[in-house]
C-alpha cells in the first residue's frame, strides 16, 4: 500500500492524522498531512532507531529542497533543521544562511542574528574545504544585519572579522569588498577607522591585482575624506578619476558608490549631475535594501535639489 493511501485511510478513520493545508510548489497543489497531536509524533519518533531517524531527516531535507523555488524559499529553516538532525552540518549551515536572509527581509533582526549565531556553531563542526568560505559569509551576513539595525560599531567589528576570514580562505576580492563595508559602517562613528579600512581594502586589492576594487576603495576613502574634512579640489579630482577607472573597468557601480559620489558632486556645485546620480542609486535600491542606503540617496538628492533652488522638489524628496 502506498504511503498516501495509508495517510488517507488514517484520516478517514480519524486516527493520528488529519489533512493539512495544501502546499503549492511549481504550480502543483500537494495534499499534506499532520499529526492530530504532537504526542503521537513524539512517541513514534522516539521509537525510531537512530539510523532510521538520520535517514528520514536526510530524505525530508532532500525532498523539501526539491520543492524550493525562488518565489517559495520559506522552507529553508525547516530544511536546515532536518540537515542538522541528520548530521549534515555543511548543508544545514547553507540553508540557515538562507533562513537568516529571509528573516532580515522581514526586518526580524533578532531572529536573523540568532540563526547566524547557531549557523556559526554548526560550521565549527565541519572540516570540508568550504568551511572557511562559509565562516566568511556568516560573518559578513552578521555585519549586514547589524548595519541594517543601526548598530554600526558591531557591524564594523563583524566586517573586520569577515575580512580576516576571507584572507585566511585566500579570497582577496571578498576581503577587499567586506573591508569597504567596514569603512561604510565605521564612518558613522569613527572616521579614522573608516579611512584605515579603505586603505587596507586598497592594499588587498593591489596585492591581488584587483584594479576595480582598488579604485572603489580609493573612491570611498576620498569621498569620506571630503565629507568629513572639508572641500579640496585635488581630492575631488582624484575621486572623479577613481570613479572613471571603475566605469572603464565595466565594474557595476553600487548604490553606495552613486550616493557617495553624488555628495562629492554637490561639493563641486554640480547639482544636476548629483541629482541624476542620486536617482541612479534610488533606481538600484529595492524595499529589501537597508534603510541607510535609502536615506543616503534621498538626502543627497534633496540637498542637490535645494541648492539648485528647487525647494518644493527638495521638500517632497526629504519628506
Amino acid at each position: 500500500m502506498k504511503s498516501d493511501d495509508v495517510c488517507i485511510a488514517l484520516v478517514e478513520r480519524g486516527q493520528f492524522l488529519r489533512t493539512a493545508v495544501g502546499a503549492e510548489r511549481a504550480g502543483e497543489l500537494r495534499t499534506t498531512y499532520e499529526f492530530t497531536h504532537a504526542l503521537y509524533r513524539d512517541a513514534l519518533y522516539r521509537r525510531l532507531p537512530t539510523s532510521s531517524r538520520i535517514t528520514y531527516h536526510r530524505r525530508l531535507a532532500h525532498g523539501l529542497e526539491r520543492l524550493r523555488t525562488a518565489d517559495h524559499d520559506d522552507v529553508a529553516g525547516t530544511v536546515a533543521a532536518h540537515y542538522e538532525a541528520a548530521g549534515v552540518y555543511d548543508r544545514a549551515v547553507t540553508n540557515t544562511i538562507v533562513a537568516a536572509g529571509n528573516a532580515l527581509r522581514r526586518y526580524a533582526h533578532a531572529e536573523a542574528l540568532a540563526l547566524l549565531t547557531h549557523a556559526r556553531e554548526l560550521n565549527q563542526q565541519t572540516s570540508d574545504p568550504e568551511t572557511g568560505a562559509r565562516e566568511f559569509e556568516l560573518l559578513q551576513r552578521r555585519g549586514d544585519v547589524e548595519y541594517a539595525r543601526g548598530e554600526m560599531a558591531l557591524a564594523a567589528d563583524a566586517y573586520d572579522e569577515a575580512a580576516a576570514a576571507a584572507v585566511r580562505a585566500d579570497v582577496p576580492a571578498a576581503a577587499a569588498q567586506v573591508l569597504i563595508r567596514a569603512a561604510r559602517s565605521a564612518a558613522f562613528f569613527d572616521v579614522p577607522r573608516a579611512l584605515d579600512a579603505c586603505d587596507r581594502a586598497a592594499q588587498v586589492a593591489i596585492d591581488g591585482g584587483l584594479t576595480p576594487l582598488e579604485a572603489r576603495a580609493t573612491l570611498v576613502r576620498l569621498c569620506w575624506t571630503l565629507l568629513h574634512r572639508g572641500w579640496s579640489r585635488e581630492l575631488a579630482d582624484t575621486a572623479t578619476a577613481a570613479l572613471e577607472t571603475l566605469v572603464q573597468s565595466n565594474a557595476d557601480l553600487t548604490p553606495a558608490d552613486h550616493i557617495l559620489f553624488a555628495n562629492v558632486q554637490v561639493f563641486r556645485a554640480e547639482y544636476g549631475d548629483a541629482t541624476a546620480r542620486a536617482d541612479a542609486a534610488l533606481s538600484r535600491l529595492d524595499p529589501t535594501d537597508s534603510v541607510w542606503e535609502h536615506l543616503g540617496a534621498l538626502a543627497a538628492k534633496g540637498g542637490a535639489l535645494a541648492l539648485r533652488g528647487r525647494l518644493g522638489e527638495a521638500y517632497r524628496t526629504l519628506t
